[in-house]
């Protein structure tokens, strides 16, 4: 029981940091939309204007894979409480 509990405060920590990138994330992004907008359509800021583009194309990439991350830990969490919770229920006080 204690492996599971050890088990499940490292998947917590693990679904904690995935957050936490997909925040950072979001919040380069908005930095990225803005500094897009500020933009003029002369030569320098057309290739800036495709750097951007570019970056917030290889964040959502990332996003994807974070959120598809944070999809299977929530699920291995929720499988290692309900183990956790079975060896309680399973425990004999005789």
């Amino acid at each position: 029981m204690i492996r599971g509990r050890e088990h499940l405060a490292a998947l917590e920590e693990q679904q904690e940091k995935t957050k936490e990138s997909l925040e950072s994330i979001f919040e380069d992004q908005e930095r990225l939309r803005e500094n897009l907008k500020a933009l003029s359509d002369n030569r320098e800021d057309r290739v800036l204007r495709q750097r951007y583009i570019s970056q917030l194309e290889e964040q959502e990439d990332q996003v994807k894979a974070l959120r598809a991350g944070s999809a299977d830990q929530s699920r291995r969490i929720t499988e290692e409480q309900a183990s956790i919770s079975r060896l309680i229920s399973a425990l004999s006080w005789d």
